[in-house]
């Protein structure tokens, strides 16, 4: 988390979730649309499950399952993209830094597919063909 945080992530406010079951949702990247995989901050009786929006769900189901039976608490699940914080000013700073990685990814993506659209413009036709290809193929795009 050595990154520097994104001026949209940084003035975001984050209200309080006051009960178990309530969540925030974070943007989704550009180009995808219900993928699981935007961001989510989800409140627990036992503290807070930040990460990928599917993998959330998951590890929140095994800490309630934990807390219940009295087992130790899992910090996180192998191959999920997810973890578990007890308190809300960690989990807090964990969801702005994922929301700043999708919102730099979004500008990064932006650029790009801006960049190729006028490469398709070029004079060149095989420069023109190879930046239509990558704009279709890479990013979903029609030029």
């Amino acid at each position: 988390m050595s990154k520097q945080i994104h001026p949209k992530a940084a003035a975001l406010k984050l209200h309080r979730l006051s009960r178990p079951g309530k969540g925030l949702l974070g943007p989704e990247f550009a180009g995808c649309f219900n993928t699981g995989k935007r961001p989510r901050i989800l409140r627990v009786r036992a503290g807070y499950v930040v990460g990928a929006e599917l993998d959330v769900s998951d590890l929140a189901r095994e800490v309630t399952l934990s807390a219940m039976l009295g087992r130790p608490l899992p910090t996180r699940l192998p191959k999920k993209d997810a973890r578990f914080y007890k308190t809300a000013t960690a989990a807090r700073k964990r969801f702005r830094q994922r929301i700043s990685d999708v919102l730099y990814y979004n500008d990064a993506a932006r650029t790009e597919v801006a960049r190729l659209r006028c490469e398709v413009d070029h004079p060149n036709p095989l420069r023109a063909q190879e930046a239509a290809a990558k704009l279709y193929y890479d990013h979903g795009v029609t030029p």
